[in-house]
């Protein structure tokens, strides 16, 4: 019914009873195994589930009759494959589940199995085949009037076609994702609510079939029936607002075009993030990302393929980052990236890997063509010195070393560190003057190149105004 966390306490207790079966485990066991891994996936615990999953998988190994299910957990094993960025053991899960489920004719398994491939397809550059896939799931969806997929499936193909450049047709399927997901909220499934009137007890038909009852007890069998129909009802309605208010919470924590969180989830993790680092150098890094020169690139191909820089960076960033890390859109073209629980020389060799990453990205444009990008990156710990703090003064200082990477030369990474010794020390004027706290010993500084800290108001204009246009390669032929 959509509430994963409520569902998964009846799971545990029914693999829990599976286990204390005289004479060990069955085939049939895999069932509950199943529904509970799906529990734990949905809640984003990938490593539970896979384990739960994979006892499921041989489970029914055992069981010929299990075979749907089978491609069922293939399914989900490679949702977790595809999630960790594991594209080439996704792609072999997901096509297994797929070749089983077509055989077997489980249609609501095979159109979730080929939105999978689909958002595997973007995330390997290939939006025409990842279309291929959006639109025969989307066909399975509504041939089997699959109620609880028709959204996923409405914003899998708006994503497939802004990657395409199509933003019209984007649009036109993210308005009719909204609009379904307006009308739900209003409408009772009308599948329900004809059941509910077909089995709604109608006084003459009861009474005539009660027969030897008196009428005072038919009538009393009828209100307890309409009670009934009355708390299905009302069951149903709460079941509909629930799912209302978590496809509401997705809407207001995710970037539509990119997928990712957004700045107000992202503030939230933030929030979540512990307020002291306790001792030695462990911290969280924050470092935040800007696409170089992303004016140049509206400016000369047009926003639908700045929309397509823009999916594909973000695609980029989240298969650099590790399963922990937070991969939010910040701003307009600027991404924010936080590592929970890290060292600060684990956090420089992010920050290069991340910049090397985009640098050797290339980016498929319509009529075979294909652009690369640079970014800059700006990294500080939070806090941003040992000790009780907040987020916000290390929000701060990686915004200040992102300019220092913009100005010197960009497609590069700056970054400062608080030590010990700043502790009591104004944030503000760390700030103000990087070589000077520097000199003092309250940080330590890094970059992928020398980094001009302190560089004239003049000189960042002209080094600006030197290299607009010169921030993405357009490369002509087929895009890889």
């Amino acid at each position: 019914m959509g509430d994963p966390a409520g569902a998964e306490p009846y799971f545990q207790r029914a693999v829990d009873a599976t286990t204390r079966r005289p004479g060990g485990q069955l085939p049939r066991d895999a069932i509950p195994y199943f529904n509970y891994g799906l529990a734990v996936l949905d809640q984003g615990r990938d490593d539970e589930a896979a384990n739960l999953l994979e006892t499921a998988a041989a489970l029914a190994g055992r069981d010929r009759h299990l075979d749907r299910l089978r491609g069922r957990v293939e399914s989900a094993l490679g949702r977790i494959a595809l999630g960790r960025g594991d594209l080439a053991k996704a792609r072999h899960q997901l096509e297994s589940a797929v070749a089983l489920q077509r055989a077997l004719d489980d249609m609501s398994g095979l159109a979730a199995s080929l939105r999978q491939l689909g958002e595997l397809a973007l995330l390997e550059g290939a939006p025409a085949q990842a279309l291929d896939y959006g639109r025969e799931a989307a066909a399975l969806v509504e041939a089997g009037q699959l109620a609880d997929q028709i959204h996923d499936s409405l914003e899998l193909m708006a994503r497939i076609h802004s990657a395409l450049g199509n933003a019209a047709e984007s649009r036109a399927w993210s308005e009719r994702a909204r609009q379904h997901l307006a009308r739900t909220n209003r409408e009772r499934n009308p599948a329900i609510a004809g059941a509910l009137e077909q089995r709604a007890p109608r006084p003459d038909d009861t009474i005539e079939q009660l027969g030897s009852l008196t009428r005072a007890r038919a009538f009393g069998t009828l209100a307890v029936l309409a009670l009934a129909a009355t708390l299905f009802a009302a069951g149903w309605t709460l079941l509909r607002a629930r799912r209302r208010n978590r496809r509401l919470e997705w809407s207001s924590t995710t970037d539509i075009l990119t997928g990712l969180a957004n700045r107000r989830a992202a503030t939230r993790r933030l929030d979540a993030l512990p307020g002291s680092a306790g001792s030695g150098d462990t911290r969280a890094a924050l470092l935040l990302v800007d696409i170089d020169h992303f004016k140049a690139i509206n400016d000369e191909f047009g926003h639908d393929e700045g929309d397509r820089v823009l999916v594909a960076i973000s695609r980029c960033l989240q298969l650099a980052c590790d399963a922990n890390d937070v991969v939010a859109r910040w701003g307009g073209k600027e991404f924010l990236i936080v590592r929970p629980r890290t060292t600060q020389a684990a956090a420089r060799a992010l920050a290069e890997h991340l910049r090397t990453a985009v640098e050797q990205l290339a980016i498929p444009l319509q009529d075979g063509q294909s652009t690369s990008v640079t970014v800059s990156i700006g990294l500080a710990p939070c806090p941003y010195f040992p000790g009780p703090a907040g987020w916000h003064d290390g929000i701060r200082m990686a915004d200040r070393a992102l300019y220092a990477a913009k100005y010197s030369g960009r497609n590069a990474w700056a970054g400062t560190w608080g030590e010990p010794a700043g502790q009591h020390v104004d944030v503000y004027s760390v700030r103000q003057d990087p070589e000077a706290a520097l000199a003092n010993g309250w940080i330590s500084v890094s970059g992928s190149r020398p980094i001009a800290w302190q560089a004239s108001r003049a000189d960042r204009a002209e080094r600006t105004a030197g290299s607009i246009g010169t921030g993405h390669r357009l490369h002509a032929g087929r895009a890889p």
